[in-house]
């Protein structure tokens, strides 16, 4: 009996759990019960975005438009039609293929350089404004940080974050952010998360003296936190877990700077 459930426990993708789902289409992870889970890739799409529209939650399994489209071969991505009914045009970016009259507007000629389709072209609009977003939050951290006067870690300043970066790891709600993400294990983390931080790395520039100040070690322990509600939700275990362990970090930071 252990030994199953030991096997058991190995084959469940416990990282799919924690994952924040969003429509590949939107890009959004609002109206969770609509929300359909590809059974071939596992990735979501909103039944309203679906082409044409779901006018409810269908039975049994169901799959998204790339998964029919790998499964079928050379078929449009609108109107799922093959490419013998009409010309079409491949995205440069993935293996999407589009009937140039079913492009919105539709296209008369083939473009000359490479074209992005309309989901790629929203995705790499949607990563760059928060990749963007999020520099801007975390560069305003670090020159609030380098206004103040330098305090290399070798100093007594530097002493209060080290300990508070192990009063941190000690916390039950740190396990989610002791080491970097595991790419294989979550890889869309990466598509989202364009500047990634946990315990492990701020430990490590310690180690290297690389934070000018306790104020910048602070932005890094915020970024972990801002990462978490980017790509978690709320009310999942690691969405909990982040929002528990930022509050407890802000007290601990309030006490050390009175």
């Amino acid at each position: 009996m252990v030994l199953c459930c030991n096997q058991l426990e190995k084959c469940i993708a416990w990282e799919k759990s924690i994952m924040k789902v969003f429509c590949q289409v939107c890009l959004k992870g609002d109206n969770e019960a609509l929300l359909l889970l590809c059974d071939g890739c596992e990735k979501g799409v909103h039944s309203y975005c679906c082409k044409p529209k779901l006018s409810g939650i269908p039975d049994g399994d169901w799959y998204c438009h790339m998964c029919v489209q790998n499964a079928a071969g050379d078929r449009c991505s609108v109107c799922s039609a093959s490419s013998t009914t009409g010309r079409m045009i491949q995205c440069g970016h993935c293996t999407r293929q589009y009937h140039m009259r079913c492009l919105d507007p539709p296209m008369s000629r083939p473009p000359k350089d490479l074209w992005c389709c309309p989901i790629c072209k929203k995705q790499l609009e949607s990563s760059r404004v928060s990749a963007e977003q999020l520099k801007l939050d975390v560069d305003d951290l670090i020159q609030q940080a380098n206004a103040r006067p330098a305090k290399r870690s070798r100093g007594g300043g530097m002493a209060a974050c080290r300990a508070l970066l192990r009063d941190l790891e000690k916390q039950s709600e740190s396990w989610p952010f002791l080491t970097p993400v595991v790419k294989k294990q979550v890889p869309s983390y990466y598509q989202i998360i364009k500047n990634p931080m946990d315990f492990q790395t701020v430990r490590n520039k310690m180690k290297g003296n690389q934070y000018p100040s306790r104020e910048a070690f602070a932005a890094d322990i915020r970024l972990i936190f801002a990462n978490c509600r980017t790509f978690n939700e709320d009310d999942s275990e690691v969405g909990k877990s982040g929002i528990a362990l930022g509050q407890y970090f802000e007290k601990q930071w309030q006490d050390i700077n009175r």
